[in-house]
């Protein structure tokens, strides 16, 4: 609805800008999310140390793809 209420004011960069700022914060805070459920799950389900691996492991996974697949991708496609 942003881009309506300032449709004509020539403001496209930072609008375009700060959603993606917002996004990045977002997709963090849901990768924290789901490391704390999931470690909080099998801490009661199994035990501590197994939850600790798997917290271990899914912030890997979810730092690997929030951090280095975007890296990747945009050395793919920087122009020479």
């Amino acid at each position: 609805m942003v881009h309506r209420r300032v449709f004509g004011q020539h403001v496209k960069e930072r609008v375009v800008a700060a959603g993606h700022a917002f996004l990045q914060v977002v997709m963090v805070l849901l990768a924290l999310i789901i490391v704390g459920i999931s470690t909080l799950i099998f801490s009661v389900v199994r035990s501590w140390s197994e939850a600790l691996v798997v917290a271990v492991v899914s912030a890997a996974v979810l730092g690997g793809l929030l951090l280095v697949v975007p890296l990747l991708v945009a050395r793919r496609n920087a122009r020479p």
